[in-house]
């Protein structure tokens, strides 16, 4: 078989920290590929015009071929409607 570059395939998942109001995603970072993506970091996380108030470029470090990296990141509320 012939050697695929590491392919990054993110997705997230969304929900509402009720206590504070802030919309909470979790990250998920996929490698499709067949060789380790080195040094993974998400360098911004937006919601519309709304960015993270997390220190970015956050380091994930090296993902394995076939494997996936999860974090959860927090963005202010006001980025979306009540729900």
């Amino acid at each position: 078989g012939s050697t695929v570059p590491a392919n990054l395939v993110v997705t997230n998942v969304l929900r509402r920290d009720p206590s504070s109001g802030e919309i909470v995603v979790q990250l998920t970072v996929a490698n499709t590929g067949s060789i380790a993506a080195t040094a993974v970091r998400p360098t911004a996380v937006r919601i519309g015009t709304t960015a993270t108030t997390a220190t970015l470029p956050l380091p994930l470090g090296d993902i394995a071929a076939g494997l996936t990296a999860i974090t959860t990141i927090r963005v202010p509320g006001n980025a979306g409607g009540a729900g």
